[in-house]
């Protein structure tokens, strides 16, 4: 795998993780109107499967396997993008 290869695959998993973390977001907002327990659940766990399955699509596509530090820029992406939302989007503890 040459360089560019590992370049488009930084910068493609880390606007994955970004988008996840957007997703979530825009799925917390549709949480809050219902109180259902189930729906929270669903959502949660659609969301992980959803950003997972891409991450890994895009991991065996560009680079034909799965490795550690890939999670890493995927997970890099959702951080940066969770910190870049406003403090009224995230979760309040």
């Amino acid at each position: 795998m040459n360089v560019a290869i590992q370049i488009i695959l930084f910068f493609a998993l880390a606007a994955e993780g970004a988008l996840t973390r957007l997703a979530y977001a825009g799925l917390n907002k549709v949480r809050s109107k219902s109180k259902s327990k189930a729906l929270s659940v669903a959502t949660d766990v659609l969301t992980v499967l959803a950003g997972a399955g891409a991450m890994f699509l895009t991991c065996f596509l560009l680079a034909g396997s799965v490795r550690v530090f890939y999670a890493v820029f995927f997970l890099g992406g959702a951080v940066i993008a969770h910190f870049l939302l406003p403090a009224g989007t995230r979760e309040k503890k």
